[in-house]
């Protein structure tokens, strides 16, 4: 196994999609840093592979007029083992569906050509990405829906 990917629809049911673009990004911790749309978000202290680490991440946020989408762009201070054989990818899309506004979260891992990681047997790799989108995803989830519905 060298990807594995994580989806899915959160319900936004506090909030429709116009007050949602309404949202100060600076107060939820997004601050622009380039034009056009480019978003800097300073995380949390977390650990993954036994690392510690305090990541920026880099991300584009579009508005467009039935969706906000918003795709992780480049990740900033994390460790060179991680950054050299794993690649994440996260992509929201956020829209409106009737009465509720949903989110459609999307997480992706993936082993670099020449990871360490693809020495491992197919068992060991599957585990290893498995535990760390689960990580990834849990954490994703709950600070996204935190600062959304704040």
């Amino acid at each position: 196994m060298k990807k594995i990917s994580s989806t899915k629809i959160i319900n936004i049911n506090s909030k429709s999609l116009s007050e949602i673009k309404k949202l100060n990004l600076e107060k939820l911790g997004l601050n622009k840093i380039q034009n056009p749309n480019i978003f800097e978000y300073n995380s949390n202290v977390f650990k993954v592979l036994k690392y510690t680490i305090k990541a920026k991440l880099i991300l584009k946020i579009f508005y467009k007029e039935n969706n906000i989408y918003i795709e992780l762009h480049s990740i900033k201070d994390i460790p060179a083992f991680i950054r050299k054989n794993i690649t994440l990818d996260i992509k929201v899309d956020i829209y409106q569906d009737r009465e509720i506004c949903r989110a459609n979260r999307f997480i992706s891992l993936n082993l670099n050509k020449d990871s360490f990681f693809l020495f491992l047997s197919d068992e060991i790799r599957k585990t290893l990405l498995t535990n760390i989108i689960e990580t990834i995803s849990k954490r994703f989830d709950k600070k996204f829906l935190k600062k959304v519905l704040d």
